[in-house]
């Protein structure tokens, strides 16, 4: 019974290991998106243009007598 937890942890170790190693911090990639934004009758809004897992900035709208509480990702929201 004694050799067979050691060679499940044995096998549990390498299996572990391997995905470690397939496991790459940074991904390349030359994909770019179109981000286009419904804003409801504010302003047009400009789309940005952003490449596939860069960080990007949100525009914040301004119309006289509201307060801007940030942008949804769903309809519901």
């Amino acid at each position: 019974m004694n050799g067979i937890k050691r060679v499940f942890t044995l096998f549990l170790v390498f299996v572990f290991l391997g995905l470690m190693i397939a496991c790459d911090e940074t991904t390349e990639t030359d994909e770019t998106y179109v981000i286009r934004f419904v804003s409801e009758g504010i302003d047009e809004i400009e789309e940005i243009e952003a490449e596939a897992l860069s960080l990007i900035e949100l525009p914040v709208l301004e119309r006289p007598g509201y307060v801007f509480k940030g942008w949804y990702e769903e309809e519901d929201d």
